[in-house]
Formats: C-alpha cells, sequence, structure tokens
C-alpha cells in the first residue's frame, strides 16, 4: 500500500511536471510565432528599403546624365558666343579699315 501511495505521489508529480512543460511549450511557440512574424515584417521592410535605394539610384543616374548634357550645350553655347565675338570683331575691324579707306 506504501509502495502504491509512493507511484501514486510520483505519478502527480509527473502529471504536473508534464503540464508544466506543455505550459512552457505553448510560450515558446507563441515566442516563435512573434519572433517569425516580426522577421517577415522586417524581411519585407528591407525588401521595401532596397526597392527605394535601387529608385534613388536610378534618379541620380538620370540627373547625373541630365547635368552632362547641360554642361555639354553651356560648352556649345560659349564656343558659339566665342565665335560670334570674334566674327563681330573682324566685322568691326573690316569696317573701320573701310571708312579710313
Amino acid at each position: 500500500a506504501l509502495q502504491v501511495r509512493t507511484l501514486e505521489g510520483d505519478l502527480v508529480c509527473s502529471r504536473q511536471k508534464v503540464s508544466e512543460l506543455v505550459h512552457e511549450t505553448e510560450g515558446l511557440k507563441m515566442t516563435n510565432e512573434a519572433i517569425k512574424k516580426l522577421y517577415e515584417q522586417t524581411s519585407e521592410s528591407l525588401a521595401g528599403a532596397r526597392d527605394e535605394v535601387a529608385a534613388l539610384k536610378n534618379i541620380i543616374s538620370k540627373m547625373t546624365q541630365a547635368e552632362a548634357v547641360m554642361h555639354g550645350q553651356l560648352d556649345a553655347t560659349k564656343m558659339a558666343l566665342d565665335q560670334m565675338t570674334m566674327d563681330s570683331v573682324k566685322k568691326a575691324g573690316h569696317i573701320s579699315h573701310l571708312r579710313e579707306e
């Protein structure tokens, strides 16, 4: 009878430990799910950030190309103005020369 009581006590103690382990396991599952959800959200945010960075790089590239075109146009305009100035000086010199004659 004493042995049966001891076994019953051990059984109750074992059931209690199993119940505690089940409770802890449920808590770990919930924590694991929360971590998975956070990981997925972080991954999505990271993907969005990568897309934004790629878009910004594209914009910067286009702006750099536009700046190069504008510099080329500015150089061409300066050359045209220089040529017009030289032509005007030549004409003025030619006209002065004709007046002297």
